[in-house]
């Protein structure tokens, strides 16, 4: 049988739902078309058991298809529960998804965006990335650079072209400490070595935003607390 998955944005939920397309590949052939925006930014890169493409260019099938909309599944235990239900969805569990999460590496576009960001190999620096959604800003990242630090600091800037997702690997994995809000970014780097030492995640929404991702991620994030207050000046443009 063909099946579509109707999952064509959020570059963390795509990167998610990999071991969904892998189970559903043994017995079907599975089709995925994203967003052209999803597919530039590193689904290109992806390694997948799946017919997988940006919407338009991707060849569907014709004549009887069955179609997995993973955009809006259920949610019985509340809304905050996005990712998980995906999972529900299908009956099977997701705490090997990393296993399935595979992607192709550019050494050369790494390199380049290693260059371009004034790092040399050995370079103590601490990375920082203030931004989820379309460049929604999350101030509160900055606060957990050490007072005094004598590294660098780089910061993922939407200005710094040339950089997919998966070209940021090399900075991912030596950076000293990682100071992230909640975003697809944690998806890649949970399939990393990390050298980082310190590892914090600063929610986008500080109701919900840890409950998202527990049991999801691996690692040992920390995550750090805001009051309601804290988190709407840190936060401005994130909906309530």
């Amino acid at each position: 049988m063909n099946i579509i998955i109707d999952q064509p944005g959020g570059l963390g939920d795509i990167f998610f739902i990999q071991k969904i397309a892998a189970v559903l590949s043994q017995e079907h052939t599975v089709y995925h078309p994203v967003t052209p925006a999803c597919w530039a930014a590193g689904v290109d890169q992806m390694i997948t058991s799946s017919h997988i493409g940006p919407q338009g260019q991707l060849q569907l099938p014709s004549g009887e298809v069955g179609v997995l909309d993973l955009s809006n599944v259920p949610k019985p235990r509340g809304s905050w529960d996005v990712m998980g239900t995906k999972y529900d969805a299908v009956g099977i569990s997701y705490d090997d998804w990393q296993d399935y999460f595979k992607y192709e590496r550019n050494p050369e576009r790494e390199e380049n965006l290693r260059k371009r960001l004034g790092l040399d190999k050995g370079d103590p620096f601490i990375f920082v990335n203030p931004y989820y959604s379309v460049y929604k800003p999350m101030k509160g990242v900055y606060q957990q650079i050490p007072e005094g630090y004598d590294g660098k600091v780089v910061e993922m800037d939407p200005n710094i072209s040339g950089g997919k997702v998966f070209d940021w690997c090399w900075v991912f994995e030596n950076a000293e400490e990682m100071h992230s809000v909640d975003t697809s970014l944690h998806y890649v780097m949970e399939t990393l070595d990390l050298k980082a030492t310190r590892l914090t995640i600063h929610p986008r929404h500080y109701k919900y935003s840890e409950r998202v991702y527990d049991g999801i991620l691996k690692k040992p994030w920390q995550w750090i607390e805001y009051t309601r207050d804290e988190w709407r000046e840190m936060t401005p443009m994130e909906v309530e």
